[in-house]
């Protein structure tokens, strides 16, 4: 642990040593350094030319890849199972397309993982054990925009709740729970506009899913609590992710219906500058949890309600969040989830200091909670590399320990290719 620390210490003052300037959002790529290698420079002129060319296109094309190593920092925990062990692989390629003509036009994100045994017992698992397939489809949907205050999309898009992500690359609880980064089948209307000049912002989501596509990032391993699918009451709080819910066959048996979403947006930007203000948010979604297992003999049907609050603050270079969200009805868990963090940049270094929680009343109260420290490093010529502390903490009552117990205690380090 102590020669861990030691390591994150050096890396952070080697790369936050020759930093000038500050950024928030992803900046254009650096233009060639004279002073940098010959190789380095036709490396980076050569990608230039390449997105000039894509630019040509009258359509879009992106893809890329995450290359992830995992170090346990801690036998105790649940995901390490014993070991100091450090795995790496591919965790996932995508490929992006986008077209637009005359106000219509088109979105496509397609990811895949190779899979691959990981060690001498593992199996060649997908993404998540609720998954049909290593290839599927993030996003993908068409979409109609005659003005800036209003685009139609229809297909598979993400839902809009809360703040929609935090910058991480290993996640937040929210994730693990399939609240975050969840697409589903669809219509949504979205729009922005401006007022005095820009000072004041307007911007709005408005959605409705017909039904879930069983693709997100619920995590049920370790995190079960007592009762067998074959239960409906038990299913109903057994796993934090209804719509990744199997029955005792192994087949699914959970899928989210007729979802109502919707998202206002209050920003406050002074002088017409986004990169000083605040934005004020708030969400809802109402829908079903249906649940039919002919094995378990179950089908049921059940209201599932998220009602959420944020804020975020944009101070030049630093910009800081927080996240409430309800969740409750008799379909799901009943539970309270926070997100909140703080985060800034150097020209091509960006450092983030992120923290979720979540209480289940589960009766008693099961609470878990991710404190994350992490920065990024723009290398250059697509490429980025990523480094995350996790520090994943569980705290069960019913279990011999009732104090919290370490689920995950990591250090992640991703490297990011993409054009």
């Amino acid at each position: 642990m102590r020669a861990t620390v030691l390591v994150w210490m050096l890396f952070l003052s080697l790369l936050a040593a020759p930093a000038h300037g500050v950024t928030l959002t992803t900046p254009d790529l650096p233009a060639v350094d004279a002073a940098a290698p010959a190789l380095a420079q036709r490396v980076e002129a050569l990608y230039q030319q390449f997105r000039a060319f894509q630019d040509r296109l009258p359509f879009q094309v992106g893809a890329g890849l995450y290359l992830w190593y995992f170090q346990p920092l801690s036998r105790d925990t649940t995901l390490a199972g014993g070991s100091l062990e450090g795995t790496l692989q591919t965790f996932f390629y995508y490929f992006k397309l986008d077209a637009e003509v005359h106000q219509f036009g088109a979105h496509l994100e397609t990811r895949m993982r190779d899979g691959g045994h990981l060690g001498p017992t593992a199996t060649n698992n997908f993404f998540r054990g609720f998954y049909s397939s290593n290839i599927w489809v993030q996003e993908g949907y068409v979409f109609y925009s005659p003005w800036k205050t209003l685009t139609l999309k229809a297909g598979k898009v993400y839902r809009r709740v809360g703040i929609f992500w935090d910058d991480s690359f290993f996640g937040n609880i929210q994730f693990y729970d399939g609240l975050k980064l969840n697409p589903d089948y669809g219509a949504s209307l979205e729009g922005e506009t401006a007022l005095l000049g820009g000072a004041i912002t307007l911007s709005y989501a408005a959605q409705f899913f017909l039904n879930s596509d069983g693709v997100n990032g619920g995590l049920d391993y370790g995190r079960l609590v007592a009762g067998t699918p074959g239960n409906i009451d038990a299913a109903r709080v057994r796993s934090p992710n209804p719509e990744g819910e199997l029955d005792s066959t192994g087949a699914h048996m959970g899928a989210l219906r007729n979802l109502f979403v919707g998202r206002f947006v209050l920003g406050l930007h002074p002088h017409s500058s986004k990169a000083f203000g605040a934005e004020i948010g708030a969400s809802g979604l109402t829908g079903s949890v249906q649940r039919v297992s002919m094995k378990d003999m179950i089908n049921d049907e059940a209201r599932i309600t998220h009602a959420s609050g944020d804020v975020t603050f944009n101070m030049g270079p630093v910009l800081l969040y927080c996240e409430y969200l309800r969740q409750f009805g008799p379909g799901v868990r009943d539970a309270d989830y926070v997100l909140m963090g703080v985060r800034g940049g150097w020209r091509w270094l960006s450092l983030r200091f992120n923290a979720s929680y979540v209480d289940y009343h589960l009766g008693p109260d099961v609470e878990e909670v991710i404190l994350q420290p992490g920065l990024t490093a723009r290398i250059g010529a697509g490429l980025s590399l990523m480094m995350e502390w996790n520090e994943w903490q569980r705290r069960d009552p019913r279990l011999a320990d009732p104090g919290f117990t370490g689920y995950d205690r990591s250090l992640n380090t991703s490297l990011i290719y993409s054009f």
